[in-house]
């Protein structure tokens, strides 16, 4: 398996990138402790606390000896085609730009513009990790995103990380908690969510590029209507989880459709 990981920008205007190879592998320790969070979630699902996200439950973890906290998300679990996402995100003491939460609540002309806004903003460290379709339809979906969730977390250098969702990756090697919802409860997993999002935006618009013809640049690869037609007509690219249906109940043993 290939994850390729860029950690783009830290506290001091450093920037680093990092190529992790290697198959993956689960923890004989297990998981890293969670620590039990007051008012953090109820009965499992997120806070409600109006439609603005906050640092709440980054502000207990602070009070509890933690300074490095990351929020993380992911983005492309559900495409045909294209890469599983994650991004792992440390804000500031004084960050000031407010978001809204999911990233899928903006317009991409709206998101484009807050991440614009968070990328010039002096002292967000954020990390992410990328896995390809073929690693996806080696491992699956599921233990994709789990990888790339640990992966990113660790790249960013956080000693605590807020998870968006209900589910901890076996490979986390810091302490961690989920939140449901979390992108709409939490600043720090808010701002991941966006970046992630405009990350993998990009990667299918140039994707877009390479194979014309799957409306790449407008369906970022999920399974609209105009995408299904053209793996029909035109066949897969290499940028197609063939384990996906309906790829996977195609006869697709002839080679890929190249540019």
């Amino acid at each position: 398996m290939v994850c390729e990981s860029n950690l783009v920008l830290n506290s001091r205007g450093l920037c680093f990138s990092c190529s992790v190879l290697g198959k993956l592998s689960r923890l004989v320790s297990g998981r890293a402790p969670c620590l039990p969070l007051a008012c953090a979630t109820n009965g499992g699902e997120g806070r409600k606390v109006g439609v603005v996200p906050t640092r709440y439950v980054e502000q207990q973890l602070l009070q509890n000896g933690y300074r490095r906290i990351c929020g993380v998300d992911e983005v492309g679990r559900g495409p045909l085609a294209g890469p599983v996402v994650a991004t792992a995100v440390i804000l500031p003491e004084h960050f000031i730009i407010e978001v809204k939460g999911d990233s899928k609540r903006y317009t991409e002309k709206q998101r484009l513009r807050v991440y614009e806004a968070i990328m010039a903003a002096p002292g967000v460290e954020h990390a992410s990790c990328t896995v390809s379709a073929r690693d996806i339809d080696r491992l699956n979906i599921g233990e994709a995103t789990m990888y790339a969730l640990a992966e990113a977390a660790k790249l960013v250098g956080a000693d605590y990380a807020l998870i968006d969702g209900n589910q901890v990756p076996g490979t986390m090697t810091i302490p961690c908690h989920t939140i449901v919802k979390g992108d709409a409860s939490e600043s720090c997993i808010s701002v991941a969510s966006i970046i992630a999002k405009v990350q993998r935006d990009r990667f299918m618009v140039d994707l877009d590029k390479r194979y014309p013809g799957y409306g790449f640049k407008s369906n970022k690869g999920y399974g609209s209507l105009e995408h299904r037609n053209a793996i029909m007509d035109l066949g897969p690219t290499p940028e197609h989880r063939r384990s996906f249906a309906p790829l996977s109940r195609m006869n697709l043993q002839g080679d890929d459709k190249t540019s």
